[in-house]
């Protein structure tokens, strides 16, 4: 059996400024026969990791101290492309206030009952409050068109708290973007650092020079819906109501089933109203979803969303994990990444393995099955829209449409251009993976029933299915669904789920059509495989591939990892690359779209571009039979000749970090202009309250003022 890359699960935390990066082979050579880059491959790739907290200094946590790899601190590297010969990488962690917060706990005993502890993918303080981790995704802005800003700027981005610009030249973080009192979290509580929920995919728009994300809350009354016992109380309540109106509409009643509805809807309504009200003073108990419009330098705008149809304001289902843009609306999707009272336990009781297991089978449930897409006019943001309100307040709505797709999701694309009054989006459905779940000490595996490797404690779980890709033309005014291509191919889409797109996560004008996408296979590892997710999705009512066809392949030895092109106008898959043969045991993640420099589009309007993606490859054995960790690589492929297998191969050997999530591609990078500041040391001294203990006061006054001497550091490196 092939073994997963243990270096999937491995880093440690190290600064590195213009490492040394080693070419290990390539296609090309100079005149000495050294090998260099491609020709034409140039600027920035940016990818982004989480690397354990404080108090694990890295990965892999102690077993009983496991939890998700996403529960992490943000770690940012910049591979600099400019030299053929001699490329080059910078690498550091997210030093944002409630990190510097964590350390100073952690450092000192008189802190202890300050410290944070994780807690499923969070990581919390009962006195100081949630972790921003700043982990998961880039947001690139373009230089300003009317000189406002002359550089590219980098946005940082993640599902639970405020986006961080940074600075591309040395990787710091400089400013939040919106004030505390900007958004609304954990409300009451009243912690300097507050809980946010947020996306972790906001989009810039370069054409019209703004940016749009969203803020949302469940309130503590609908945690509990993420339990499995309330799904069938409500799917029971669900059945009552239909046989109810069955009975009512066959005697003739039907105009009391209408009377029902409209009292339904109403109540429903008004129950919203009171809801979004309390969202204005950021009660626990509120569900609130406000749509954000940023215009880079000033203050947030925001709107409640209301369902076009009923007049009733929007609830999040699950979580809002990605939003894209078009000539004329504003699409979110509610993804299938859940924010729940599962999400929130790690291991409670970790020398109990099964007080353990019985509360994460008790709390968890997959995601609902359908997806949703809240798809906003934009012209109705604009004065005579249809928005009403204040957006500077908090009590402005907004109309959207609610559309419904069947399996759910965590990321899609959307053409810029709507053809014949319809959006057109390519989703990727991935179905019977368990985005917010990870491998524990009292799990299960599928093949034997045995427990896990402790060395693979953290890492996501192996799928329960394929995943498929589709493409959909939805009418913006209706939500219904006019076209559909899907495309599920066998061994490529095993866990698929990030991609890059042409001309996707670059400062680079936004195409009216994606053409084409760039995905990953995650593949299937029996390593990984556990018994509780095959449960957790065996009888998932859009299921399509069955148990026993996953239990065959994991006992066969699992499928390899892929890189894949998806053809938008085709709907299928036109080239791949699977890492068979000398590259079986390889997982490729990360793949970034990179234009070739100086090169045209072809005869098929095609821009000769690479795709860079993070390859982590098999590792050797010590005497001791133990997992000796290596460097993960840098693989460059031709983008329209995935077949043809990696171009060239890259090697930090300073480097040491984990699973790659997101990636960016920017042609030049400069130093922060501070276009837009927010005062951190007055956002968070902001939230003191007469009840703020002086101890709180001083360990949030201190990190504030290691900020801000970070920033002074960055100034000196700089020689501003």
């Amino acid at each position: 059996m092939t073994s997963i890359p243990r270096s999937l699960n491995r880093a440690n935390r190290a600064t590195l400024t213009d490492a040394s990066v080693d070419v290990l082979w390539s296609t090309e050579t100079d005149a000495d026969g050294a090998f260099v880059l491609p020709d034409g491959l140039s600027g920035h790739y940016f990818t982004i990791s989480a690397v354990g907290d404080v108090a694990s200094g890295g990965l892999p946590r102690r077993p009983t101290e496991s939890t998700t790899i996403f529960n992490g601190d943000g770690y940012v590297i910049r591979l600099d492309l400019k030299d053929r010969a001699a490329p080059r990488l910078s690498a550091k962690v997210l030093g944002v206030p409630s990190l510097l917060a964590d350390e100073i706990t952690q450092a000192e005993s008189r802190y202890s009952l300050l410290r944070f502890r994780n807690f499923g993918v969070s990581r919390f303080s009962p006195l100081l409050g949630m972790r921003n981790t700043v982990n998961t995704a880039f947001v690139p802005i373009a230089p300003d068109l009317e000189g406002r800003w002359k550089h590219a700027r980098l946005l940082v981005a993640i599902d639970a708290g405020r986006p961080w610009e940074i600075d591309p030249v040395t990787l710091d973080p400089v400013t939040p973007v919106g004030r505390n009192d900007e958004w609304k979290g954990d409300g009451s509580l009243g912690l300097p650092f507050p809980t946010v929920f947020a996306t972790a995919h906001p989009i810039w728009d370069p054409k019209t020079n703004e940016g749009f994300m969203v803020n949302f809350g469940k309130g503590m009354l609908e945690m509990p819906d993420t339990m499995p016992v309330m799904h069938e109380v409500h799917a029971a309540q669900k059945e009552v109501r239909s046989r109810t109106r069955a009975v009512l509409e066959t005697v003739g009643l039907k105009r009391v089933v209408r009377l029902r509805d409209r009292i339904g809807n109403r109540l429903k309504s008004d129950a919203a109203t009171v809801s979004t009200a309390l969202s204005g003073s950021g009660n626990m108990l509120s569900t609130f979803f406000y749509l954000l419009r940023w215009d880079g330098l000033g203050d947030l705008q925001r709107w409640n969303l209301v369902d076009r149809a009923t007049g009733v304001p929007v609830k999040v289902i699950n979580s809002l994990h990605q939003v894209q843009v078009s000539e004329s609306h504003i699409v979110v999707m509610d993804t299938g990444y859940q924010v729940g009272l599962n999400s929130l336990i790690s291991q409670p009781t970790p020398n109990l393995q099964l007080a353990d297991e019985l509360l994460r089978d008790a709390v968890s449930r997959r995601p609902d099955p359908i997806l949703r897409l809240y798809i906003i006019k934009r012209s109705d943001l604009e004065p005579g829209g249809a928005a009403t309100g204040d957006p500077s307040g908090m009590q402005a709505r907004v109309p959207c449409t609610v559309a419904t797709l069947p399996a759910v999701s965590m990321h899609f694309t959307l053409d810029y251009a709507e053809r014949d009054g319809k959006l057109w989006l390519t989703i990727c459905h991935s179905s019977g993976t368990s985005i917010d779940g990870w491998v524990a000490q009292y799990d299960f595996l599928a093949t034997d029933n045995s427990r896990p490797n402790p060395e693979v404690m953290g890492m996501l779980p192996a799928a329960a299915g394929l995943s498929r890709l589709a493409h959909y033309a939805i009418d913006p005014l209706t939500g219904g669904m006019s076209h559909c291509d899907l495309a599920m191919r066998d061994p490529f889409q095993w866990e698929t789920a990030l991609y890059g797109s042409s001309q996707g996560f670059t400062t680079l004008d936004i195409p009216d059509e994606v053409a084409a996408t760039w995905w990953f296979g995650f593949g299937i590892w029996p390593e990984v495989a556990t018994v509780a997710v095959l449960d957790e999705y065996a009888d998932y009512p859009l299921r399509v591939t069955p148990r026993e066809h996953v239990v065959n392949e994991l006992k066969s030895g699992g499928r390899p990892s892929s890189l894949f092109r998806f053809d938008h106008d085709h709907g299928r898959i036109l080239d791949h690359w699977i890492a068979e043969g000398d590259d079986r045991g390889c997982v490729v993640t990360a793949p970034q779209w990179v234009p070739r420099a100086g090169a045209t589009p072809d005869a098929d309007g095609r821009t000769p571009a690479f795709i860079v993606s993070v390859v982590y490859t098999a590792e050797e054995r010590d005497a001791q039979g133990r997992c000796v960790p290596k460097a993960p690589q840098f693989w460059v492929f031709d983008a329209w000749d995935l077949a043809r297998g990696p171009l060239c191969k890259l090697a930090c050997p300073e480097l040491r970090v984990g699973f790659a999530f997101h990636t960016a591609w920017l042609e030049d990078v400069a130093p922060w202009e501070a276009a837009y500041h927010v005062n951190v040391h007055q956002d968070y001294t902001s939230r003191f309250s007469p009840l703020t203990s002086g101890v709180v006061r001083e360990v949030v006054k201190e990190a504030l003022e290691r900020f801000d001497a970070s920033l002074r550091e960055r100034e000196e490196r700089l020689g501003i």
